[in-house]
């Protein structure tokens, strides 16, 4: 029996009326005696899901490591020949399967002094308005303190702990 189904049993007997109170009470503690080792079966799944999630994160970090020791050395492998490729003035090696060949790429910006930049005023229209942001963390303590905010209050809810 599902745990949906034995808290609707339990909820059904508890509203009857027409139960003297020993039948009434007695059955009340075998469903919820059902319902306790139901949650508790649900629990141990819920234990074996998070350590399932701790393999899983712990899996994921081993293969984005992995990941940027293979990009490193596909980059140091694309340097090499490239340099080589640039000392003897080779442009272009062609292959039956790809070419090689050493193209420009797009052109980019390089700043002298970028935060110098950031404050001449001058040149406003290169910036990017920015929507303004929330300080969240700050309205939470404040009305922690006791201050009102018209329009936000505190909220808690509750979650399920093992």
């Amino acid at each position: 029996m599902s745990l949906y189904d034995l808290t609707t049993d339990w909820q059904q007997v508890y509203d009857m009326e027409d139960l003297d109170v020993e039948t009434w009470v007695d059955t009340l503690e075998s469903i919820e005696g059902e319902i306790k080792d139901k949650a508790i079966n649900i629990g141990y799944v819920v234990k074996n899901l998070e350590a399932d999630e701790v393999a899983l994160a712990a899996e994921i970090k081993r293969l984005q490591d992995k990941k940027k020791v293979v990009a490193k050395k596909k980059q140091g492998l694309k340097d090499y020949l490239q340099n080589s490729m640039n000392s003897i003035g080779l442009r272009k090696i062609p292959s039956a399967v790809f070419n090689i060949r050493i193209q420009p790429n797009p052109k980019s910006l390089k700043f002298d002094d970028e935060d110098r930049f950031m404050k001449n005023e001058f040149y406003d229209n290169y910036f990017i308005p920015q929507p303004p942001k929330l300080d969240k963390k700050q309205m939470l303590e404040d009305l922690k303190n006791g201050t009102v905010i018209e329009g936000v209050e505190l909220q808690q809810s509750e979650s399920l702990r093992f």
